[in-house]
């Protein structure tokens, strides 16, 4: 007997006892490619939905989704008697690209079976859940799906806009702790490089600009402290018509009058009198800053 696409989708059953090494890669932070042992994989079975379909299994991590979520997600204009062949089709390309065990099925749910296909987002799940935290920040090399759109798919765009910002508070947080690590223990200069990549990731938090400023004065760059202010505050002047953070304030205050040495002192910038006024003459206007 021939079973059709459909069919065999339908009748394959889960084999997660299978312990072979993985032998595909998905990178999928900072653009979309799938890598098999000869090279990148091209093809219908490595693009449009397919790669959609890949990046949702990748980012749950080896759990199932519902076929019915998948269908809705990633067609969800087409009718369930023409959503169902789309998705069965989906599967079976995927499988002829990267491998018949790639995508594992159980009844109703599907998952990405993680011993055969390994992804550059669960990896950096991972280190994230193990606190691996400057091994996270390597693995992150952008935006989930960085330029891909799938047209005509408005849910599947929800999700991604929601994986992609989940990714993103991800990398921060990995930023963050790994800087945190450097100023409990005041490496001020080893804080720094980890500061910068958090505040170039997020330069409108004024919490972030206080950190990296309070480690350049620390480290004994009191300059590069108010001229990160300065860019800061135009920044926040250009883009949302605002002043910064009345700490962010006080602490151009103290650098201007005394320079603050937190390498000694326990004193918090955010108590400092809030009452100073950053646009001073050591904070420049927007167009100073560029």
């Amino acid at each position: 007997m021939i079973l059709s696409r459909h069919s065999r989708d339908q009748s394959r059953v889960d084999v997660g006892s299978v312990k072979s090494p993985a032998v595909v890669l998905l990178r999928l932070l900072g653009g979309a490619s799938v890598e098999g042992p000869r090279g990148v994989i091209h093809g219908r079975g490595a693009r449009g939905p397919r790669i959609a379909l890949l990046a949702m299994l990748a980012a749950a991590r080896g759990r199932p989704i519902t076929r019915d979520t998948l269908v809705a997600t990633l067609w969800p204009e087409a009718s369930e008697d023409r959503a169902r062949p789309l998705l069965s089709d989906s599967l079976y390309l995927l499988r002829a690209a990267v491998g018949e065990d790639a995508i594992l099925g159980t009844g109703d749910e599907l998952r990405l079976n993680i011993e055969a296909v390994e992804s550059d987002v669960g990896r950096f799940q991972q280190f994230l859940a193990d606190n691996e935290y400057e091994l996270a920040v390597a693995e992150y090399t952008g935006p989930l799906l960085d330029g891909f759109h799938l047209s005509e798919a408005v849910e599947f765009e929800r999700w991604l806009d929601s994986a992609r910002a989940r990714f993103a508070a991800g990398f921060a947080t990995a930023l963050s702790e790994v800087a945190s690590g450097h100023e409990r223990a005041q490496r001020w200069t080893d804080a720094l490089p980890w500061l910068r990549k958090l505040a170039s990731h997020d330069p409108y938090a004024s919490e972030i600009a206080l950190r990296l400023m309070r480690a350049l004065s620390a480290s004994g760059n009191r300059a590069g402290a108010l001229q990160h202010a300065r860019v800061h505050t135009a920044l926040l002047r250009e883009e949302f018509g605002t002043e910064p953070d009345s700490a962010v304030t006080a602490l151009v205050a103290q650098l201007t009058s005394t320079p603050v040495d937190f390498a000694t002192t326990t004193e918090r910038a955010d108590v400092a009198s809030p009452s100073l006024d950053i646009t001073s003459a050591d904070v420049a206007s927007p167009s100073a800053a560029t």
